[in-house]
């Protein structure tokens, strides 16, 4: 098995072994469908024992219909801003980030819950998806920058010596430009 054998993507930059993204995988879900279910649980049995039952359930309703409102009225806000964004020629990768954004946040609004309903009006709120959506381009520049291109923040950027076979012959960095120009 190629990760087993030392194989690389590029000097310094090993395959990813499957086994780790299985476990990172499982601990998600295992917070997604345990953990988080458990606190919500255990804040509305709390918030029930503060202010009663039905004010509980009739707040846990009243989030759910107020957040799916302000979702649906985000989500055309973001519609707009895409359009206009194509209309003028230019790609909408932020306004695509933030639709992401408020679609997650509209689920979370709609699962019952204060935890997840305040996670989902954080994300509502437009200076926040937008401190989000640039931790989001930092750690996929990262992500491309480590997988793709085999750089790293320990080398400032700089690009590691790749060896690629194309058409049967070995093409490297001293050999000609890398990644290769279109002409």
């Amino acid at each position: 098995m190629p990760w087993r054998s030392g194989a690389r993507i590029a000097p310094g930059v090993p395959l990813s072994r499957p086994g780790a993204t299985l476990v990172i995988v499982v601990v998600f879900l295992l917070l997604a469908f345990i953990a988080v279910p458990i606190a919500e649980l255990a804040v509305i049995v709390a918030v029930a024992h503060h202010i009663g039952l039905w004010w509980t359930l009739g707040s846990l309703l009243g989030f759910s219909i107020l957040g799916s409102v302000l979702a649906k009225q985000q989500g055309l806000e973001v519609w707009r801003r895409v359009r206009v964004s194509l209309a003028r020629g230019d790609m909408p990768s932020s306004e695509v980030v933030d639709g992401f954004l408020i679609l997650l946040a509209g689920a979370l609004l709609l699962t019952p819950g204060f935890l997840t309903d305040a996670v989902g009006v954080v994300l509502l709120i437009p200076p926040a998806r937008a401190g989000i959506r640039r931790l989001a381009r930092v750690q996929f520049r990262r992500f491309v920058d480590r997988r793709i291109w085999g750089r790293s923040s320990e080398t400032d950027g700089a690009r590691r010596a790749r060896v690629v076979r194309v058409a049967g012959r070995r093409s490297s960095p001293e050999r000609g430009s890398w990644p290769p120009e279109r002409h």
